[in-house]
């Protein structure tokens, strides 16, 4: 196992900024997962850390070790990527293999750590396949076990879920996580899927435009987002916002927007902000949102409206015991209290100031 930082890294491509200044800690043993969407930096990030890519500026150390300018065999890192790249003319023993046996681990060494990855990922009775005899989500066990047999210093995971169906996505995302707690090696991975992020991440990392926007648990992330992306990025459905301006009168402070006045708390300031309520937090009910129901999603589990209210679109969940409402039915919806989240100049305000 060993530590990961990564000190003001910056790498550019011509005009295109892919890192911009990234500071980033990943703890002995822990599993940080890096979200964000398409063309964020990502994978760029990754490939900075095995030393596929050189850096503009800044420093990578592992385990204390500054690896700025090592090659990328000197890292003792192990990469698994979103394709599986297996070679299709060698059988998951021999694929399992192959990256011991260009380091020149002797035989009998070689079988045993093969045997050992084989039973840690359920695939023992595959080792005398091909890969194209395999399904996707036999070959991402492999893919994985070729990594595993290297005991590195340091996994790197870029999207290696993204070719499985749904289904199998979720399931492989459970094995992720009792795979990592079996192995205990410091793992950066990296995805675009939001639920792959709140569910394997024991530290979240937001990246946008190759910024961190915010690093923390995903519970927190969640809960106190720093600012309108975090808020907007992580969730599903997405948090609702409504933009105004703040003002004071007679009846206290009100956040003035498109529809009927919101009450706003004395510590907002005056002036514009961007109130953030979360699906979950809004329920049919007296309150100031006037919302006329557009379609009904129901998952089964869950069931999500979506609408608009004076424009604004809008969601909310419905609770299994409520009421769901009708295509273009008009109703009012309340805010659970307390729940509401208000972003000031890009930024999340806290209650008091």
């Amino acid at each position: 196992m060993a530590t990961l930082e990564l000190d003001n890294v910056y790498r550019r491509f011509g005009a295109v900024t892919a890192l911009d200044g990234v500071t980033l800690e990943v703890g002995d043993g822990e599993l940080c997962v890096v979200v964000g969407p398409s063309g964020c930096g990502k994978s760029t990030l990754l490939r900075v850390v095995a030393g596929l890519e050189k850096l503009d500026s800044g420093s990578v150390r592992i385990d204390g070790q500054d690896v700025t300018r090592s090659e990328p065999r000197e890292r003792d890192v192990a990469f698994v990527f979103q394709s599986y790249a297996l070679y299709p003319h060698l059988t998951v023993r021999e694929n399992l293999a192959f990256p011991l046996r260009v380091r020149g681990v002797p035989r009998a060494e070689r079988e045993g750590r093969v045997r050992e990855a084989a039973e840690l990922l359920a695939i023992t009775e595959l080792l005398e396949r091909r890969p194209g005899q395999l399904s996707g989500g036999q070959r991402q066990r492999v893919a994985m076990g070729r990594a595993v047999v290297r005991r590195p210093r340091l996994f790197l995971f870029d999207e290696p879920l993204s070719n499985l169906d749904a289904r199998l996505r979720g399931r492989m995302r459970v094995e992720l996580i009792e795979l990592h707690r079996r192995l205990r090696t410091t793992s950066l991975y990296v995805t675009h899927d939001q639920a792959e992020a709140m569910t394997l991440g024991q530290k979240l990392v937001v990246l946008r435009d190759g910024c961190i926007h915010q690093v923390g648990t995903p519970r927190a992330i969640y809960e106190r987002p720093a600012d309108p992306f975090v808020a907007g990025f992580i969730g599903s459905p997405p948090m609702n916002f409504l933009e105004g301006t703040v003002r004071s009168g007679s009846g206290g402070r009100l956040l003035d927007w498109a529809g009927p006045a919101v009450p706003a708390p004395e510590w907002v300031p005056e002036g514009p902000a961007l109130l953030g309520l979360r699906p979950e937090d809004l329920f049919p009910g007296t309150g100031p949102l006037a919302m006329r129901v557009r379609v009904v999603e129901d998952l089964g589990g869950d069931r999500f409206v979506y609408g608009e209210a004076s424009g604004v679109p809008l969601v909310y969940r419905a609770e299994p015991a409520q009421h769901v409402p009708s295509p273009e039915e008009q109703i009012s919806l309340a805010v659970r209290p307390g729940k509401e989240h208000w972003f000031v100049r890009g930024r999340r305000l806290k209650p008091g100031g």
